[in-house]
């Protein structure tokens, strides 16, 4: 047998090796899909329900700077500034 000139691939009997090549990028399928629909329905809902909650209290959070705001300037001004109207649902 001659010399294999440093080529790692061939193997003792004189023929290539097989190379199993490994596949690049991301794995097949969805591996973040939702698996249990009877659970997925119920909880979107409470996210939506903790969305809507989360908006009114924000309106109610910029309403409450809106009146501390203008008690501050009135005072400031000593001026009988009308305090903005109430909003409600």
């Amino acid at each position: 047998m001659g010399k294999s000139h440093g080529n790692s691939r061939l193997a003792k009997i004189g023929r290539p090796m097989l190379r199993r090549k490994g596949k690049g990028g991301a794995p097949k399928g969805n591996r973040n899909a939702r698996k249990h629909g009877a659970l997925s329905a119920e909880a979107e809902a409470k996210r939506a329900e903790v969305r809507a909650l989360l908006r009114r209290v924000r309106v109610r959070i910029g309403y409450m700077k809106a009146v501390i705001l203008a008690v501050q300037t009135s005072i400031r001004h000593d001026s009988s500034a009308s305090l903005p109207p109430v909003v409600r649902k």
